[in-house]
């Protein structure tokens, strides 16, 4: 529940958005399919609905609160520890679920506290301390496994096993147009790491960065925008940014979101740099960049 200017409560309703009409339950009428990478199956989770006094982000005015099932659990909570991953989306009635490689719709029983609101643009899906982990067209990737619920809810199918998320939701890949209008401002200066350097060679035009917000932000990186690469004969510089908060947090590190880039030369024999760690940029005088950005150089005589 969020407060009104007036000090009075204003929840967000419950109900279809503009372009969106609650035609009923899903049950029976989408066949749900299983996630999982691993095979672990869970005995089924009860469905606890919202959450009265979870914490509410910031809410477009035309936002409307999504019926999102959630179960007695929070996230990190269960046991399993199968990799699910599929884009986030929302269906004509309403109800959030995973697309999985085949465009099948994959629903699921979410982490206690989680919520989801819908407006004109988007979906927002909110972790337990109502911040915003992703959006409609994401590519998200998360834990858990699959099995039945144990109550009825309606937005999960009666006649399939649903997912069981039980880990916080973490994106692998934004939607392409997720990155804000330059008008609204910039982005928060990110830093990054390859995920996988021995992997690189002077062939290599794809790779995956673990990208890390720079200030401080209570552990959470945050939505990870489009990077920013310049090409010179003698380097490939990457550039981060992250979606921008105003609020900041706390300063435990923040956790590392992978982040796949697609180069639009091969390396060759350049070296990959953290633009941030450039002279004058946010980072240059931190520890994340000791080392001048260099995040990659090809071995000699490659």
């Amino acid at each position: 529940m969020t407060e009104a200017p007036d000090g009075s409560p204003d929840e967000l309703p419950v109900g279809p958005a503009a372009k969106r009409r609650r035609r009923g339950s899903v049950a029976g009428a989408a066949v749900a399919t299983a996630l999982v990478v691993g095979g672990a199956a869970v005995g089924g989770s009860a469905v606890v609905g919202d959450s009265d006094d979870t914490p509410v982000a910031r809410q477009p005015d035309d936002a409307i609160a999504v019926d999102l099932p959630t179960s007695d659990r929070k996230a990190g909570d269960g046991g399993f520890r199968a990799l699910l991953h599929g884009t986030l989306a929302i269906d004509e009635n309403d109800c959030v679920y995973l697309a999985n490689d085949d465009a099948e719709r994959v629903y699921a029983i979410w982490p206690s506290g989680y919520t989801a609101t819908a407006d004109s643009a988007d979906l927002h899906l909110f972790d337990a301390e109502g911040a915003e982990v992703a959006r409609d067209g994401d590519m998200v990737q998360v834990r858990g496994g699959y099995g039945p619920a144990r109550s009825a809810h309606p937005c999960l199918p009666t006649s399939a096993e649903i997912a069981h998320i039980q880990s916080e939701v973490e994106v692998t890949a934004p939607k392409p147009e997720s990155r804000p209008d330059p008008a609204a401002g910039p982005g928060d200066p990110a830093v990054w790491h390859v995920a996988d350097a021995a992997g690189l060679t002077a062939s290599t035009t794809t790779l995956t960065a673990d990208v890390q917000r720079l200030g401080c932000n209570s552990g959470v990186t945050g939505r990870v925008l489009s990077p920013v690469v310049e090409y010179s004969p003698t380097q490939v510089v990457v550039t981060f940014e992250v979606e921008a908060d105003p609020d900041g947090g706390d300063c435990p590190g923040n956790r590392a979101v992978p982040y796949d880039v697609e180069l639009a030369e091969p390396l060759g024999d350049r070296a990959l740099v953290d633009g941030q760690c450039r002279p004058g940029e946010a980072a240059a005088t931190t520890s994340h960049c000791s080392s001048g950005g260099l995040r990659w150089e090809a071995a000699s005589g490659e």
